[in-house]
């Protein structure tokens, strides 16, 4: 919301870090938990934003971004600080007039903890929204867009958006972006590729590569990281289901 008062403050909200079972989520007030799929954030280039975490779950965290320019120190993103159970922690993020639109992502890093709350779910994307001053060049199908968080580790295996395979619906010969959060402790490399759809990767890191679709040289398959994030440019032609594929197993359709 707005009209938060002081510090020069655009835009106030709040995020619950929770527990469900063994595992561990985050959710908007009065919403369930969410375990591998948390409330997308969405910001933009030039405002001030204050995040009230809230943490609902019996053990202290933290929050940490991945992605956004913004200082590490004092109530930016400084991994030292932390919340107990029980109590609330603001967050104050100045996102600077230049900072460059991508899609980034959320998740606590309190050293101690931080392993079994990424590993148990805790995660969720965030979204700067493209920034024309930088880069005014951004196609208008790029606000036609899909997003997919993949999640892997040795113990539940594969889940995308919360799910064992995320169903993606889009409409036929059309292009959008779908954006893509790889989220693997291990941090193993492997390849991500859209079976039946031209595809091609147009951002990493918020780094515009190309604004043109699909150029000849195009590859057709493209490697992501541990923590990658990455934008696509994808048309079906036809109707049907097509898999998205991440390491050999299909995590999307």
């Amino acid at each position: 919301s707005s009209g938060c008062g002081g510090g020069g403050v655009d835009f106030c909200g709040t995020l619950d870090f929770c527990e469900d079972g063994d595992k561990f989520g985050y959710a908007l007030p009065g919403d369930d938990c969410q375990p591998y799929n948390g409330p997308t954030i969405r910001l933009a280039p030039g405002k001030k934003y204050r995040l009230t975490l809230r943490n609902f779950a019996t053990i202290s965290t933290n929050l940490h971004t991945h992605g956004l320019h913004i200082v590490g120190a004092g109530d930016s993103d400084d991994i030292t600080r932390s919340v107990d159970s029980g109590e609330c922690l603001d967050y104050t993020w100045d996102i600077p007039k230049d900072h460059p639109g991508g899609t980034n992502w959320y998740h606590p890093h309190l050293q101690i903890n931080s392993e079994s709350q990424v590993g148990g779910g805790a995660m969720g994307l965030l979204i700067v929204d493209d920034n024309l001053h930088i880069n005014p060049d951004v196609p208008l199908w790029a606000s036609y867009e899909r997003v997919l968080q993949i999640f892997r580790s040795p113990d539940v295996g594969y889940i995308t958006n919360g799910e064992d395979v995320a169903e993606v619906e889009v409409e036929r010969d059309r292009w959008f972006r779908l954006r893509v959060s790889v989220v693997d402790p291990l941090a193993v490399p492997d390849r991500f590729l859209i079976e039946g759809c031209n595809f091609m990767k147009i951002a990493h890191d918020g780094v515009w590569s190309s604004t043109v679709p699909i150029p000849p040289s195009r590859l057709s398959r493209y490697l992501l990281a541990g923590s990658s994030r990455s934008d696509f440019v994808v048309k079906c032609n036809s109707e049907g289901r097509f898999d998205v594929r991440f390491r050999g197993r299909t995590v999307a359709r």
